[in-house]
């Protein structure tokens, strides 16, 4: 949310929330959607004509990922039907398989972050 600040005050035409990969595998208990529903709050707050769109988790198969709490299948639907309640975008990264991600299964690999961008970039010529 620190990150936000600065970007909110500069007024942009778009903020794109890409976030909760980490969550699924946190010890801790985090409500992930609490969390956007705040970054959501402090930016129409801070840039009411800010664009807000989120994008849901992409894949990973790494071995965290197989003791997780919450499989990305789920947070994704979460995730959707909470876009849908606050009348935001949702950025589908469903076309991110496998076959994007690194050697550890975790990070995205360079074909990954290349189908990441073109998603955000198809995101924004709809604005």
């Amino acid at each position: 949310m620190d990150y936000l600040k600065p970007v909110t005050r500069k007024k942009p035409d778009c903020i794109i929330i890409h976030a909760a990969t980490n969550d699924l595998t946190s010890n801790e208990q985090i409500d992930t959607l609490a969390n956007f529903n705040q970054m959501i709050q402090n930016i129409r707050k801070e840039s009411p004509e800010t664009a807000i769109a989120i994008s849901n988790v992409v894949t990973r198969k790494d071995k965290a990922a197989k003791d997780k709490k919450v499989s990305v299948t789920e947070m994704n639907k979460k995730i959707k039907e909470f876009a849908k309640m606050k009348k935001i975008e949702l950025i589908d990264n469903s076309n991110l398989d496998t076959s994007c991600l690194s050697r550890r299964m975790l990070h995205l690999n360079d074909k990954g972050n290349s189908y990441l961008g073109n998603n955000f970039i198809n995101f924004m010529k709809t604005l």
